[in-house]
């Protein structure tokens, strides 16, 4: 093993040995091995810093051992973090290299990292279950009528995220447009856990009721069907029927818990 210190080259042997300090400016050390360890820093006895990072003759990092067999790569002066490594995983450091709580950011608002691909959740202002996010998903889904066909125009949607799934559809052309039979679409991505409303946008409807509306209406199924509300105890399944015309429209949105 070779190196320099000044202007003096120094050669090192392959036994053990023990090598002083230098405040010579332009001190350097090249250490160049083919197929086996390079080099090799040993600690013995206690925790404590391993590697001292020095700018002008003051510390300011290193590497270093915690709890035996924690490695910690930290800041050593001010308030510059770190990382801690252990049994349980990646942790952030303090300065000086202890593990800690809630003191460490990962990025920040100008200098952020890429992408983050996890196989589990991510826990969001707090550690229960409670505050889990395992899922986030985004797609495509296919309304169908319970009677006739229809159109779907620009295709239908679906977010979910964690438990609520959120879903878009625009539908046209109904082919079916005189039954009785209350219109429901079927085709949801994920099956309803329970009742949950949205809200539709319609076109060339009749017999809704007078200062009424419509809305998109699950409960604990995979479909979606229409209300009309005309007032206290005058919900009315919309029909078939009440689509005037082939130009007839229900644009509806919906988020439900699955």
């Amino acid at each position: 093993m070779s190196g320099y210190i000044g202007t003096k080259a120094v050669t090192l042997s392959t036994t053990a040995a023990t090598v002083t300090g230098s405040s010579t400016v332009g001190a350097g050390l090249t250490v160049d091995n083919d197929g086996a360890t390079v080099l090799t820093v040993d600690r013995a006895s206690t925790d404590g810093a391993i590697i001292d990072v020095q700018k002008n003759g003051s510390s300011i990092g290193g590497i270093g051992v915690a709890a035996t067999d924690d490695v910690y790569f930290a800041g050593g002066t001010g308030s510059t973090k770190g990382i801690y490594l252990n049994d349980n995983g990646v942790l952030p450091a303090t300065t000086g290299g202890s593990a800690s709580d809630a003191t460490v950011d990962l990025g920040n608002t100008v200098l952020r990292w890429k992408d983050l691909y996890l196989s589990g959740g991510v826990y969001l202002g707090g550690t229960g279950a409670a505050n889990q996010l395992d899922d986030y998903e985004e797609g495509t889904w296919n309304p169908t009528s319970s009677l006739g066909t229809i159109t779907v125009q620009g295709g239908a949607t679906y977010t979910k995220i964690g438990n609520l799934v959120t879903i878009y559809a625009d539908l046209r052309s109904f082919s079916e447009r005189s039954s009785t039979d209350s219109v429901r679409i079927n085709g949801l991505p994920f099956t309803a856990a329970k009742r949950s409303v949205g809200a539709v946008m319609y076109r060339y409807m009749s017999d809704i009721p007078t200062n009424g509306s419509i809305v998109a209406y699950v409960d604990s199924v995979n479909y979606v069907h229409f209300l009309s509300n005309g007032g206290i105890g005058n919900w009315r399944g919309t029909q078939y029927a009440d689509l005037d015309s082939a130009s007839s429209i229900l644009a509806f949105t919906i988020t439900y818990q699955i």
